[in-house]
């Protein structure tokens, strides 16, 4: 849906960036190219589903949690129940947690 909006939107889109989240599990640079990896996956499905515009990827890895009243840092059975957002069923889909802004001439929106 999200493509299919981009590719019929009469505005002109500047830039799109796709930045990859990820949760505290694994360590600091496991989980930075894991969010770059999400983005990096986005970018190709958009871009499959006929977005031209030029579109970039970043990582937020664990630095922007989804949520903070988890605690705890091994990967224990109920440490992962508190983490859904950041931690949806596996076979949903590789986008998982990531965020997009869409760059128009003098708006942004998120």
């Amino acid at each position: 849906m999200l493509a299919e909006n981009l590719v019929s939107r009469q505005a002109h889109i500047d830039s799109i960036t796709l930045t990859g989240h990820t949760d505290r599990l694994g360590s600091e640079q496991y989980n930075y190219n894991l969010g770059l990896r999400r983005a990096q996956t986005v970018k190709d499905y958009l871009q499959g589903k006929g977005v031209q515009a030029p579109i970039s990827v970043a990582s937020a890895g664990e630095s922007q949690p989804v949520t903070t009243t988890c605690t705890g840092t091994r990967a224990t059975a109920a440490l992962k129940a508190c983490l859904p957002a950041a931690r949806p069923p596996r076979y949903r889909g590789y986008f998982r947690h990531s965020s997009a802004r869409v760059v128009q001439p003098g708006i942004e929106a998120t």
